[in-house]
């Protein structure tokens, strides 16, 4: 069974959101703030097909909005930013 795009989004809207240092990385590479990425997730779309809501230890859900990749981990506390992709400038040398 596919998780729905409105549950996707309200299980990360009832979470603080966080940013791993590969994002802030990231962040920083493609001259996005932290509000515009997080605007991603709520004016984006989840994608189903590329998500993986049974990874253990923590689902990750994939979003993607205005050429960009997003991958969301949900913790029990916390939904962390730990990727996020330029479509057409995808390595920024942030590994």
């Amino acid at each position: 069974m596919k998780m729905p795009e409105a549950t996707a989004k309200k299980l990360i809207g009832d979470r603080p959101l966080e940013f791993n240092d590969l994002a802030f990385c990231q962040l920083d590479c493609y001259d996005l703030s932290e509000e515009k990425a997080s605007s991603f997730i709520s004016k984006g779309k989840f994608n189903v097909d590329a998500s993986n809501r049974r990874k253990n230890p923590y689902p990750e859900l994939f979003f993607e909005n205005e050429g960009y990749e997003m991958v969301i981990e949900l913790t029990k506390e916390t939904a962390r930013v730990i990727n996020i992709v330029k479509r057409d400038n995808p390595d920024c040398g942030c590994y």
